[in-house]
């Protein structure tokens, strides 16, 4: 199973993360299924792999604090879960780099991110795009508001 490439969030921002994330995981993929196996490249992409998961995680994570998202907590304490795991796998992978070993990591985490995303961000994505920030003086440039006000 593959996870979709689409709109996840209803945020350009998360959802140019989800895709970045998604291309990385491809990446490691192809690099550990490849006959010419690098063990060097491959702990680059994974490298940037878990960089990648753990900044868009703060990202999302300061999102669901701004908009008061009710299951905020939990949320967190999976992506925390995940890091704690992947990390442990990657130094697994690191201590002895194999195709065997990468297999291992990109099972776990393809099947992580599906389940995630298809449970818990899509109900994220909903309730962000729920309580979109309205425009407000206070949230709008003055030029803007000043030119709605004489429309």
């Amino acid at each position: 199973m593959e996870l979709y490439k689409g709109s996840v969030f209803n945020n350009a921002d998360l959802d140019d993360e989800h895709t970045r994330i998604l291309n990385n995981l491809d990446q490691f993929k192809n690099c550990v299924n490849d006959i010419y196996f690098s063990p060097k490249l491959a702990a680059a992409l994974l490298a940037a792999l878990l960089s990648n998961l753990d900044e868009h995680f703060r990202h999302e994570e300061t999102l669901m604090n701004e908009t008061r998202y009710s299951h905020a907590e939990s949320h967190t304490m999976e992506h925390e879960n995940l890091m704690t795991t992947a990390r442990e796998l990657s130094k697994g992978f690191l201590s002895g780099p194999s195709q065997i070993e990468g297999g291992i990591v990109y099972d776990f985490l393809n099947e992580w991110l599906i389940n995630h995303s298809v449970r818990a961000d899509c109900v994220v994505g909903n309730y962000f795009q729920a309580h979109q920030e309205r425009p407000t003086q206070d949230n709008v440039p003055d030029q803007v508001y000043a030119f709605a006000l004489q429309a």
